[in-house]
């Protein structure tokens, strides 16, 4: 790695960057998200190769994640805290819970992925599951407690589903002029800021 020229901020402070090295078996066309699982230890990317793609933290390639028709374009976390405890009647686990992945695609489908990249149940059809005749998801944030996913579409409008059960929006979220870019949650899962290709951010608060 090399470094790059040093920058200085309005403060006067310091600081310098690294040039990163770009990792193997790389996708075949653009990369549309990248996300962290929660320990730190793996990182994963969705790519309008229609694969989402799973490395160590120092690069090393794991897995290839395949089910999507379509590109990519959104991915997130789903921590281990947050799944649903197995039901009383369930084989003893001998290793604790894993991190899942989850994904959104043009194929207007979210799915979930463990971390040996295997799908986890099936896929959930979103946006009414018409296919060809919604509007396009952008992107894609499971909130705090892993129950609910939030996306942003091309046509301005941000809904909040099920993360199970995702054909239905609980709440659809109006203010974006043209499409909704990039969606977070808030850390205590009472609000949602949305970035659109309108040049604006804005923030609701959630009550679902």
């Amino acid at each position: 790695m090399g470094e790059t020229p040093a920058a200085s901020d309005e403060s006067g402070a310091w600081a310098s960057g690294l040039v990163g090295t770009a990792w193997p078996n790389r996708h075949k066309h653009d990369m549309a998200d990248v996300c962290w699982s929660s320990d730190g230890q793996v990182v994963a990317s969705a790519g309008c190769d229609n694969t989402l793609r799973l490395w160590t933290k120092d690069g090393v390639y794991r897995r290839t994640c395949e089910g999507h028709e379509k590109w990519l374009i959104g991915c997130d976390v789903l921590p281990a805290f947050s799944l649903p405890p197995p039901p009383p009647d369930a084989e003893p686990q001998s290793e604790p819970p894993e991190d899942q992945f989850v994904t959104i695609a043009w194929d207007e489908t979210i799915r979930k992925w463990d971390m040996d990249g295997r799908p986890v149940g099936k896929a959930e059809r979103a946006l009414g599951g018409q296919n060809g005749s919604n509007p396009m998801p952008y992107c894609l944030a499971v909130s705090p407690d892993g129950q609910c996913v939030a996306y942003g579409c091309n046509d301005g409008k941000m809904r909040i589903a099920d993360l199970d059960d995702a054909r239905t929006p609980r709440v659809m979220m109006l203010g974006h002029k043209s499409a909704v870019l990039c969606v977070k949650w808030s850390p205590d899962g009472s609000q949602v800021a949305a970035g659109g290709s309108d040049n604006t951010a804005r923030t609701w608060k959630v009550g679902v």
